[in-house]
């Protein structure tokens, strides 16, 4: 086992957590993030804790992702993070070491969603870890913003509300717009 959780060990879960888009150009925007939390040192693989910790850590920008589609296009942003991992081997007991006795915990009463509630619970433990890799990555909200943009089409000047009004930088104040004001937030679940 590599002790790096590399973005092709990811590739069942691409696959299924960066595939809103015909194009695809989500995927490599992933990728680019997922390289910076590599070298930050995120992605250890030396251990099946340490893995699973990582794969959180892959849910989580997937959930960040799809809460942007839903701000900027109204496309769904329902996290379905057992359904990203099911080809990655999740162990329950593993999920349970990285929850631990967190007091914030609440066991569901379905073990059928057990999988799901937990990565729900951890993902929103890490967003303010990879919204600070985003910011890194990118360098400032504005260019995190142009560049979710650019993962429906990377060569896209406009942006479209849901209202379906276009607008681009010059015409609308970024503050305007939803999705850009959710990222000066921090990219917080809602």
């Amino acid at each position: 086992m590599s002790n790096i959780l590399k973005w092709d060990n990811l590739t069942p879960a691409i696959d299924k957590a960066f595939a809103i888009w015909t194009g695809r150009y989500e995927q490599q925007w992933a990728k680019r993030v997922w390289g910076k939390i590599i070298e930050r040192g995120l992605a250890d693989n030396s251990t099946e804790l340490e893995r699973h910790r990582a794969i959180v850590r892959f849910v989580t920008l997937a959930a960040i992702y799809h809460d942007f589609c839903e701000l900027a296009w109204d496309e769904s942003a329902w996290h379905e993070y057992a359904y990203w991992t099911e080809d990655l081997e999740i162990s329950p007991f593993h999920l349970g070491q990285l929850i631990g006795q967190n007091p914030e915990w609440q066991d569901p009463d379905d073990n059928e969603i057990l999988a799901e509630h937990a990565f729900r619970f951890l993902a929103e433990r890490e967003r303010n870890q990879i919204y600070k890799i985003l910011i890194d990555c990118f360098g400032d909200v504005n260019r995190l913003y142009d560049s979710l943009l650019r993962t429906t089409d990377p060569y896209v000047d406009e942006y479209a509300d849901t209202e379906g009004n276009q607008h681009t930088e010059a015409n609308t104040p970024y503050n305007e717009i939803p999705a850009y004001g959710w990222l000066l937030d921090g990219c917080q679940p809602f």
